[in-house]
């Protein structure tokens, strides 16, 4: 039996209060800031019926990109580059660093509990970009160099077909699965032999609307993974481990 750690980084909503008068609403021309509330969502559904940990981001996106390293130059997206360099150190300090520490010690622990970790981030993408429809539902995005990944999302690509034939899945796409990321931070840390890290990337035209079929695509890919990492499922009623760092 493997172990499965769950993380959803996109979803929060959460402003440090030390930062909250530095937060201008915007204009009603202006689009609101996006809160990955589907990813969060389907996040926190898999990890409840797999009965595994699961780490939560409960701080707005917009603030910190906590995906990204510090030396990133998009690491504060352009909502937030209006901060001084005081508040931007306090997000690096209150948001970014601990949330990072807080996901390695959880793979830790996973890896000394059953010797291996399989991490699953998630997140949602827009339908179209520049104009241009993304054609597929969900975007399993690994590293091609190590072995172990490519034969994981294989086999999972064939297991979701078999439970929810409706999905379609393509593998590194949106993007590959080497850009830089929360995976890819982790697969620094952690050698080939102990940690899988595979993105998870939800297409929104499906993910955000609250309907039957969703939770009927979402719960299939939940028993695929089951199937994938040997763990039975938990009852329904089962509310998983959260780490929802402060």
């Amino acid at each position: 039996m493997m172990t499965v750690l769950i993380s959803c980084e996109t979803g929060g909503t959460r402003v440090p209060s030390w930062l909250i008068d530095s937060i201008t609403p915007p204009q009603e021309s202006e689009p609101k800031p996006f809160v990955d509330q589907p990813a969060r969502y389907a996040a926190t559904r898999i990890a409840g019926f797999l009965g595994c940990a699961i780490h939560l981001n409960p701080y707005a996106s917009e603030l910190i990109d906590v995906t990204r390293s510090v030396r990133h130059r998009n690491v504060f997206p352009s909502t937030a580059r209006k901060f001084n360099e005081t508040q931007r150190q306090g997000l690096i300090a209150e948001v970014h660093q601990p949330y990072r520490q807080e996901l390695k010690r959880g793979l830790h622990q996973a890896i000394n509990l059953s010797g291996y970790v399989i991490h699953v981030s998630m997140r949602s993408f827009a339908l179209r970009k520049d104009g241009k429809l993304r054609r597929t539902d969900v975007g399993l995005l690994y590293d091609p160099s190590r072995t172990d990944e490519v034969d994981f999302s294989l086999d999972w690509i064939d297991e979701m077909y078999e439970e929810v034939p409706m999905v379609r899945v393509r593998r590194n796409y949106p993007r590959r699965g080497t850009t830089e990321s929360i995976v890819t931070a982790m697969r620094s840390e952690f050698s080939a032999e102990q940690y899988i890290g595979i993105e998870v990337l939800l297409n929104r035209a499906w993910v955000g609307r609250p309907l039957l079929r969703r939770d009927e695509a979402i719960d299939g890919m939940c028993r695929s993974l089951a199937l994938m990492a040997e763990v039975d499922l938990a009852p329904q009623s089962f509310v998983p481990e959260t780490r929802d760092v402060a």
